[in-house]
């Protein structure tokens, strides 16, 4: 499965730490604007609101510095569907070379401004489906719920 999505990003200042290169938390940064925009160009700029979710976890793997004003693409895509979450994986690569820099995945869950949970909607699993989540119609492996 491709990472059909990705986004261009150039790293700021003050994303660097003391080492010159981009801190560990703020690819949690960089994996937000990713997943915003990737939630965006599925669902639409209000998609968020109609269908809205908070990050349940969150893993990172880091493979090589970034330093400063590197021009970087942010790559997502879906990879498990469960009944009220689901998964998202990314790729930070350099933008000139193609050097994968980080590997991360985030799981979603869905809920609501009253903080209930609820099911991951039809039009987000049908997406999932046509982008070639296996299982995008029923609980998968990898999602918590």
């Amino acid at each position: 499965m491709e990472f059909e999505f990705t986004a261009p990003f150039e790293v700021r200042f003050r994303d660097i730490d003391m080492l010159g290169h981009v801190n560990n938390a703020v690819y949690l940064s960089y994996l937000e604007v990713a997943r915003v925009d990737f939630w965006a160009r599925h669902f639409g700029p209000e998609g968020w609101e109609r269908m809205p979710y908070l990050v349940g976890d969150a893993y990172v793997r880091y493979l090589a510095p970034i330093p400063l004003r590197t021009r970087i693409t942010l790559g997502t895509r879906f990879v498990a569907i469960g009944n009220k979450s689901f998964v998202l994986e990314y790729q930070v690569r350099n933008a000139a070379t193609d050097q994968l820099m980080a590997e991360a995945r985030t799981t979603q869950v869905m809920v609501d401004a009253r903080g209930n949970t609820y099911r991951v909607p039809d039009e987000v699993r049908h997406k999932a489906a046509e982008l070639g989540v296996p299982g995008a119609f029923q609980d998968a492996h990898g999602a918590t719920d």
